[in-house]
Order: C-alpha cells, then structure tokens, then sequence
C-alpha cells in the first residue's frame, strides 16, 4: 500500500496546536450545519455504513461521523495529525490511514473501493488538487453516496472599525508566515477566491450539485487581494445544473464572548510560528491595543460571524 509523508504546514505544534485550534475556530457541531448533510444524504440514501474524513487533523469531524456511521476512515498526509487524532478518538470503529486525498484509492483497502456512504473534506479542499481529489473522492464512494466540502474564511466582526483592525493584524500575520510565490500558495488562493467555485463536479460522474454559501457578501480569503504577489484569478467549475443557495446569516456559526485574547489566538493558530518574540509580533502589539479599545475596551467581547460554504454532490 502506498502512503504518502507530504508535511504539512502546520507539522511541529501537534496537540498543543490543534487544542488550541479547536479552542478558538468556530464552532460547526452546532444543530444548523451538519443537519444540512444528513438532510441531504438522505434524499439519495439511507446508508450510513462507511464514512471517509479526508484531510481530518485532529479528527474532530471523524469523531462527529463516527456518532453516525458504523465506520470511519480518518486520512492525513501528516503523521503528527494523525497521532493526535488516534489520542483523542477512543472509537475502534474509526481507522487512521496516512495519505493525501490525491492518493487515498491506494492506500484504503482495495475492498472498500466504491463502497463509501459519504466523504467528507473539511477545511482542507484549498490544500489539495482539487480535479484529482474530486476523481478519488468519486472513486471511494458507492452509486448514491454524498460528497460534503466546506470552508469557512475570515471572521466578520461587528462593525467596520473593528473588522478594519482585524484586517490589518491578520495581514500582518500573514507577512511573516506565507509568502505567496508558491503555485500551492497560489491554487489556494484561488479556490477561496472563488467560493470553492473551482471545485467542479463532472456532470457524467456526478448529480444533485448544491453549492451553499452563507455571508458571501464577506471574503473568504483570510487576508485582502493586495496582499498577494500574484494576481488573483477567479475560475468558475460551477455546473449549469448546479443548484446555489446563498444567504447573509450573521448567526450562522456565530461566536459570542470573543475578546482580544481569542483574537490573539486566532491569529496564532492561522498563522502557526514558532517564537512570539520576533518582528512581527512587536509590530502586532499596538495594533492588538487598539483592536481591544474598539471592542469595548478591556475585558469586553463581541460576537463573530463566519463566511461559510458547503459544497455536496451525489455520485452517480
């Protein structure tokens, strides 16, 4: 079987990484997101037999599918991930495969080709090749099986001052951590560019295409178009059957009690570095200053909404 050993941009925090990820994303377990899959899976099939988590982390979504089908298979190019997810999974009915999704066909038991109910790709879909990942993913799942992509971006605050500010520390943040003259840089960009608009779904191998978005009036891309060193291209995959939902819902997946240390550790765990004694970081500290008088000064928090899109599709 072959594996992949591809590292990835956040290898070296390990759990101490992820649990503070966890702490500070947002919350998608909440009852108006994962209903909106089940809901859909089960117009096309009552199967909940076999689940793949592609790109699964820390395996926090594994752990939600786990609840709901009888088998669970959690793959990451990264070993680190991959240990830390098998710590915090105690679910023999959840496996742990190390692959990228350019590759998962060969390393999943060839038995268990085409027979997957659902595949799921959370946050990760912009790291990936997404015509060769769509191809395998197809390839994992049975006739009726679902397909779930989502992506979330930049976190909207309450009001232009403070989403400003936010604005800029995150862009700094991004200086010192991605330079962008990479073409995975670049192929990242553009898919959050584009609402996952990128992605597409063959007509021949694929049916019932939704492309739901939620505060698409924002950007997905955590940072502005001119922070980048290359010019942004929007690409579009979008079917002429495709159906798209787009909605503002400034509730949907919304946070409340966000002060600046959460905002602080946002930032750290987008932009994963390994000293906070640098540049960059004193250059952030006045920013984070007047980040916090806008808030409401010390102590107060606000509430923060989430640009979100969730593409599914059915294999045919």
């Amino acid at each position: 079987m072959a594996t992949s050993s591809a590292p990835s941009a956040f290898d070296g925090g390990a759990e101490s990484y992820w649990r503070k990820y966890i702490a500070h994303r947002p919350d998608y377990t909440v009852s108006n997101f994962y209903p909106l899959i089940w809901n859909y899976h089960e117009k096309h099939s009552n199967r909940y037999a076999l689940a793949h988590d592609v790109g699964t982390g820390p395996g926090n979504v594994a752990g939600i599918l786990a609840k709901r089908f009888s088998n669970v298979r959690a793959s990451d190019p990264s070993k680190l991930h991959l240990d830390v997810a098998k710590s915090w999974i105690n679910n023999p009915s959840v496996t742990f495969h190390q692959s990228r999704a350019e590759e998962l066909v060969d390393v999943v038991e060839p038995h268990e080709h085409g027979q997957a109910d659902l595949v799921a790709a959370a946050e990760c879909i912009m790291l990936m090749n997404p015509e060769r990942s769509v191809t395998e993913f197809a390839k994992l799942l049975r006739p009726g099986g679902t397909v779930a992509i989502w992506a979330y971006g930049r976190p909207i605050f309450p009001d232009d001052e403070t989403q400003g500010l936010y604005d800029k520390i995150s862009a700094k943040a991004w200086e010192r951590v991605f330079p962008s003259k990479t073409l995975e840089m670049e192929n990242a960009v553009k898919t959050m560019k584009s609402w996952l608009d990128v992605v597409a779904f063959p007509p021949e191998t694929w049916t019932d295409v939704k492309r739901i978005k939620r505060n698409n009036d924002r950007p997905l891309n955590l940072v502005s178009d001119e922070h980048f060193d290359h010019k942004i291209k929007y690409q579009s995959g979008v079917g002429p059957g495709d159906k798209v939902e787009e909605q503002v819902d400034r509730n949907f997946w919304m946070k409340e009690g966000c002060g600046i240390d959460w905002v602080k550790g946002f930032i750290d765990v987008q932009y994963p570095w390994e000293t906070t004694n640098d540049e960059t970081s004193e250059q952030l500290k006045p920013l984070y200053e007047e980040l916090e008088i806008a808030m409401g000064g010390k102590g107060c928090k606000v509430k923060i909404a989430w640009p979100v899109v969730l593409l599914l599709a059915t294999k045919r």
